[in-house]
């Protein structure tokens, strides 16, 4: 049987702040409106989940939730 590794998440903080440069420079695309999913994620959609990207999600709290599990 394999054993597991333990390992600790901790991303660079220069990792997060090119994340945070994409998502602010992201171009959403123009969709003729009513399509739905037929032609991939709806537009609205998609810049709902940057803004919960760029002005909600704390990846430190979720680095510190990975980080708690029993090693």
């Amino acid at each position: 049987m394999t054993e597991l590794t333990p390992f600790t998440v901790d991303v660079p903080p220069s990792d997060l702040d090119e994340l945070q440069r994409r998502l602010a420079a992201a171009r959403l695309p123009d969709a003729p409106y009513g399509i739905g999913w037929s032609h991939g994620v709806e537009r609205d959609h998609l810049a709902e989940l940057v803004r919960l990207w760029r002005e909600e999600f704390d990846w430190r709290a979720v680095e510190q939730r990975l980080n708690a599990w029993p090693r």
